[in-house]
């Protein structure tokens, strides 16, 4: 019986590569040496996952941020506290109404002689209604955030996603910048490592000084330095995307868009200004201000003398807001002409950037042949090829900082970035 037991427990051991022969080990620690942890397999599995790179687009980033992640989230906590907002003014309101009805049902009462009810009934029950607000300036005034409210959460929730979207823009942007960078510094580095070998082969038939092979040599040392310092940046600004998007932190992304100048605005600078006008939340938060000073004011007219101190009081408050109302359309006009000039002078200096490395690269390449031919010095060689290799960062960087003000741009004659309190 026992030959039959350790027959069958060899059978399985074959069967099963051994984990019967494991099982049945006298030694406990040996079970647990050949046993893999839960956790080391989590770890290897959270490896696998983020070694398996994700493809990306710009539009997919902002749609993932929008819905979900931190800033979603709290965009849709905003949406719902503003629109309990809009149903409580609402309620309010309906309170308020409710009161006043039970008031004229009540002097009606009074009116015909009802037994039981009399003028006194009618002067509490109005202190009581007063008392908890059930005025006719607070039903005004109510009236209009209940309105206001219903209008602006949609715009403040915009707002929000406007907000979000410029963020994810700016961090997608700044890893295709850093990878522009990274490529331009690894192009740089080969142009060095060909001026060192061209300098070497000039020293060995005499045609240059070893100084020149040197200073060809530290040169590329710098290159080298610089691709360092560019990879960096590259691994900082994925980590950075990643954190912002949730994922882990060293997730591969593979980033379909690349860094391309954005078309311009389609519309003209008036219908800019008009559009941003008629959308800015700034805007409608200062009328709002000043209807609701406005209704404060009236509420004054009658129940303070006009030289007291509480009725100036509210007046000043009521000249600021309408001043501030009247203000706000021209101070939108004059924030849209300034994006736009500013626009205008980025695309200005894109052209421009594109232009010098144009010359700087025709530079470089007219003075390498000079350089075999031996009829310029190795210093002048390396000054045209710095000048190149900075040409075409300032191409990138001018690129980047076009389209982010294209962005910009846009929401300014929207609703803008910022939401406005209920």
């Amino acid at each position: 019986m026992k030959k039959q037991y350790i027959s069958a427990l060899l059978i399985a051991s074959m069967l099963l590569g051994g984990s019967a022969l494991t099982f049945a080990a006298d030694s406990k620690e040996d079970a647990v040496e050949t046993t893999p942890s839960a956790i080391s397999v989590k770890e290897d599995a959270s490896k696998v996952a983020t070694n398996i790179p994700k493809k990306l687009s710009l539009d997919e980033a902002i749609k993932i941020m929008q819905t979900t992640g931190a800033s979603a989230e709290t965009a849709e906590l905003n949406r719902k506290s503003d629109d309990a907002i809009a149903r409580g003014y609402a309620e309010t309101v309906t309170s308020i109404k409710e009161a006043f009805d039970g008031l004229d049902k009540l002097q009606y009462l009074i009116n015909i002689g009802y037994p039981g009810v009399s003028s006194s009934d009618y002067m509490s029950a109005s202190s009581s209604a007063e008392a908890a607000g059930a005025t006719v300036t607070n039903q005004k005034i109510m009236k209009l955030r209940r309105d206001f409210a219903k209008a602006q959460g949609e715009n403040n929730y915009k707002a929000e996603l406007n907000s979000i979207e410029y963020t994810t823009v700016q961090l997608y942007s700044g890893v295709l910048l850093a990878q522009d960078n990274l490529r331009i510094a690894k192009d740089n580095l080969k142009v060095q490592q060909d001026i060192l070998k061209n300098t070497q082969t000039q020293y060995k038939v005499g045609m240059v000084a070893q100084k020149d092979v040197l200073s060809a040599q530290s040169s590329l040392e710098a290159a080298k330095s610089d691709v360092q310092s560019a990879e960096t940046k590259l691994e900082t600004a994925r980590m950075s995307f990643n954190f912002l998007l949730g994922y882990p932190v060293m997730q591969e992304i593979t980033f379909t868009d690349t860094l391309k100048e954005l078309p311009a605005p389609k519309d003209s600078l008036e219908a800019s200004i008009d559009h941003a006008i008629k959308n800015r939340n700034e805007i409608k938060g200062a009328n709002f201000a000043k209807e609701v000073h406005g209704i404060l004011l009236e509420s004054l007219k009658y129940r303070y003398p006009q030289n007291s101190s509480t009725y100036l009081k509210q007046q000043v408050a009521y000249l600021n807001a309408e001043k501030t109302a009247k203000d706000a359309p021209n101070k939108i006009e004059i924030d849209i002409r300034s994006q736009k000039s500013s626009l205008d002078d980025l695309k200005t200096a894109l052209e421009s950037a594109r232009a010098r490395e144009t010359y700087a690269k025709e530079g470089y390449r007219l003075t390498n042949l000079s350089f075999e031919a031996g009829m310029c010095t190795l210093a002048e060689l390396q000054q045209t090829q710095v000048l190149s290799y900075k040409a075409s960062l300032g191409v990138a960087a001018a690129i980047n900082d076009y389209n982010l003000a294209i962005y910009q741009f846009k929401y300014a004659t929207d609703v803008g970035t910022t939401r406005l309190p209920l």
